[in-house]
C-alpha cells in the first residue's frame, strides 16, 4: 500500500469521538427595529439607505442619483420597463460598462450590513464586481440580526457561487421596500 493510502487510512481510523455542538442561542440578536439597525450600521460603513414603498420609488431614486444615459442593468422584472434585464446567456464581459446593477438579495444582516447573494439573484456571477454602483433590494422581512442567524439560513446545497459581504458590496437599494447604498456616487 502506498504511503498516501496509509496516511488516509490512519487518519480515518484515529478520529476523535463526536461531541455535540455548543449551544449558541446566547448569540441570537434582538429582532426589534432591525430595519433601523441595518440602516445605521450601513451608514457607518459608508452606505446610504432609502425607504421605498414600491418599485416606482426605486426607479425615481435611480433616475435622480445616477446618469441614466449610461447602462443600468437589473435582474428584477419589475424594473425592466426602465432598465436592461441581465441576460444569463450572454458573455459576462459585455457588462463591463454597467454603471448601475440592481439585484435582489436572499437576506441581509443588521449587525454588519452584509447581504447574501447567489448566482440566482446576481444574474451573472460578475455583476456585483464589474458594475460601478451596486443596488441591492433587501426586503425588511429578510433581515436577520446577527451573522449567527445568517449562517442558520444558508443552505449548503446553494454554496456554488455566493457572496456574503458588506465591505466589498456596499448595497444601494433595499426594499420592504427600502434602499441602501454606497455614498460615494
Amino acid at each position: 500500500m502506498s504511503t498516501p493510502g496509509k496516511n488516509i487510512r490512519s487518519c480515518l481510523k484515529n478520529q476523535p469521538e463526536s461531541t455535540p455542538l455548543p449551544d449558541i442561542t446566547v448569540f441570537k440578536g434582538d429582532k426589534n427595529n432591525l430595519v433601523q439597525k441595518y440602516i445605521d450600521v450601513f451608514k457607518t460603513i459608508g452606505g446610504n439607505a432609502l425607504f421605498a414603498d414600491n418599485m416606482d420609488t426605486v426607479k425615481t431614486f435611480i433616475r435622480e442619483n445616477f446618469d441614466t444615459t449610461r447602462r443600468i442593468v437589473t435582474t428584477l422584472p419589475a424594473l425592466t420597463d426602465n432598465f436592461e434585464m441581465i441576460d444569463q446567456e450572454i458573455d459576462p464581459h459585455t457588462y463591463d460598462n454597467a454603471e448601475v446593477a440592481i439585484i435582489n438579495t436572499h437576506f441581509a444582516v443588521a449587525e454588519n450590513g452584509a447581504v447574501w447573494l447567489t448566482e440566482e439573484v446576481m444574474g451573472q456571477r460578475i455583476i456585483p464586481y464589474i458594475c460601478q454602483h451596486l443596488a441591492v433590494i433587501v426586503k425588511a422581512d429578510s433581515l436577520v440580526p446577527t451573522m449567527h442567524e445568517a449562517y442558520e439560513k444558508i443552505e449548503p446545497a446553494i454554496m456554488v457561487s455566493v457572496v456574503l459581504s458588506a465591505a466589498l458590496l456596499k448595497p444601494r437599494i433595499s426594499n420592504r421596500r427600502w434602499c441602501s447604498g454606497h455614498t460615494a456616487l
